[in-house]
């Protein structure tokens, strides 16, 4: 229940868009028509397209077809353009992999293509895998790191602020740097804790949602430009420093 309460509080960042995986000379399919739930409603008509269907294994699928949503406008050369399906490098960084992952001698562009369509999505892992992470840690004494790395005047923060700071910070001692600092890491640890709270109160705890310079900060590494200082203070007081 925990699990599934959490996942209902997560929002895509809005700044995420297909584009930013493909490679130069190559175009996303413009949003026609909005995306329907049970689907994760991110594609929305007249925004950059936000996320492709699902990748499969076999190339020259319909949702990939020209014209359709996953489908590529190659216009490398503008007088000749064409269209295409995203090639394996894009499918690596769409999916949360390094560029290359899947680079071999002897494997072709379709034959990693092949294997990352039977992968699972990089992302969506790390995100559960911090899910966990977080309610494990706080099994096995968070509120000891949490009197330990939290000053005095932050002991008035919601409960699940003081938790994320505590478990993020015991994240970044215990796990690769990239990770334990990357957005989907800290948004899910940060969702965790409130959806345990939300819980256990039984009803939702989503106010970081309407916390806009948290949520910015959060996803760019930094405090977002124009706080007054009450506002700096409150959000350095809210997330872990931040220079």
């Amino acid at each position: 229940d925990e699990l599934q309460h959490a996942f209902s509080q997560m929002q895509r960042s809005v700044h995420r868009s297909v584009q930013q995986a493909l490679e130069p000379g190559r175009v996303a399919m413009p949003v026609h028509r909005p995306d329907q739930q049970p689907q994760y409603v991110c594609n929305l008509p007249g925004e950059p397209r936000a996320a492709w269907p699902t990748l499969m294994g076999k190339q020259g699928s319909y949702a990939f077809r020209p014209g359709q949503p996953g489908s590529i406008l190659d216009v490398t050369n503008p007088a000749a353009a064409v269209w295409g399906e995203p090639i394996a490098v894009e499918r690596e960084i769409a999916l949360g992999y390094a560029p290359g992952s899947t680079a071999a001698e002897g494997l072709s562009d379709r034959d990693r293509c092949a294997v990352l369509g039977q992968c699972m999505d990089a992302n969506a892992l790390q995100a559960i895998m911090a899910t966990c992470y977080a309610w494990w840690f706080r099994k096995q004494g968070a509120s000891a790191a949490s009197s330990a790395t939290a000053a005095p005047q932050q002991q008035q923060q919601p409960q699940h602020a003081q938790f994320f700071m505590a478990t993020a910070t015991a994240a970044a001692a215990a796990a690769e740097p990239q990770v334990s600092s990357s957005y989907p890491w800290q948004h899910a640890v940060y969702t965790a804790a409130a959806a345990q709270e939300g819980v256990a109160a039984g009803s939702s705890s989503s106010d970081i949602w309407a916390d806009h310079p948290a949520l910015s900060a959060l996803q760019q590494g930094q405090l977002p430009p124009g706080l007054n200082a009450k506002e700096r203070d409150r959000v350095q007081l809210l997330l872990l420093p931040i220079p």
